[in-house]
């Protein structure tokens, strides 16, 4: 964990069960690695234990071990989370099994994640920008970055390809879906989904929604794109088909306009972060 200091035990376990189902792989558990300053306090430390284990809990997966140490080589708490998972071989689905053909489908909505990270981290700067239910609305977005159920839904479905979206956000996991295929991909933005929490959080840092960190959405690449959120909707799940898997090519359609899709080296969080500390 690099961009945030608040809720990340909940956030270290939820962003790697979502790495194993992903892949089409149900989640067992965890093993957990914690570097503490001699600074910390113990309550700091407790309240990030209680959070991994509430986590576990909630999705049925054990804390297998791992380590924790005290150590003046950090000055903020670093925690490592290695998750296990086990499934049947035919059942695994790849980053790169998209094929030509293929709807790309997006489920959750753009910069989940770092919506509800800034709205935590800097919740004092927000409160003389925004109103109280954004801001409260913006940080409750945590509760929703886990896409277990999602990938057990999408897996059972049928699909080519699986990816959870985090650093570079939403057209950052686009990019990589197609290249990990080694296919085209034609992406309209406007049928990609974002919250109004996220427009004006990221209007404030003047940083981009679709580049934003974004765990709890899922770019899915299948042949009836439609029947799949179809499916999804009826479990609660938002879901839409943002684009197509071409040939060649990766383009991406704002405003009528054609513009390259390319990767994204770095994720928006990280301007707003650097924006916040100047100010």
């Amino acid at each position: 964990m690099t961009a945030a200091t608040k809720n990340i035990g909940a956030l270290a376990v939820n962003i790697n069960l979502n790495d194993i189902a992903s892949s089409g792989i149900k989640p067992l558990g965890v093993l957990i690695t914690l570097l503490i300053p001699p600074t910390e306090s113990l309550d700091n430390i407790k309240r990030i234990i209680e959070e991994i284990n509430e986590t576990c809990n909630r999705y049925g997966v054990d804390v297998l071990g791992g380590h924790t140490e005290v150590t003046d080589a950090v000055n903020r708490i670093v925690i490592s989370v290695t998750a296990v998972g086990k499934g049947k071989k035919e059942r695994f689905v790849k980053t790169g099994g998209a094929e030509v053909g293929d709807d790309v489908i997006l489920t959750g909505y753009a910069g989940l994640e770092g919506t509800s990270i800034l709205a935590h981290e800097y919740e004092e700067y927000l409160k003389d920008r925004l109103d109280r239910d954004t801001i409260e609305r913006a940080k409750n977005l945590l509760k929703d970055i886990s896409v277990v159920k999602v990938a057990e839904i999408a897996s059972q479905y049928g699909v080519s390809a699986m990816h959870d979206v985090t650093e570079g956000g939403v057209l950052g996991a686009i990019w990589e879906i197609a290249e990990a295929s080694n296919k085209g991909i034609y992406v309209i933005k406007e049928n990609i989904p974002v919250l109004k929490e996220t427009i004006e959080i990221c209007k404030i840092f003047n940083i981009d929604a679709y580049k934003l960190i974004s765990s709890g959405s899922m770019v899915i690449t299948c042949k009836d794109g439609v029947g799949l959120c179809a499916k999804l909707k009826e479990n609660g799940i938002n879901a839409e088909v943002v684009g197509k898997i071409i040939e060649y090519d990766r383009i991406l359609e704002s405003n009528n306009a054609i513009e390259r899709l390319t990767q994204p080296y770095s994720d928006e969080i990280y301007k707003a972060i650097i924006k916040e500390e100047n100010i």
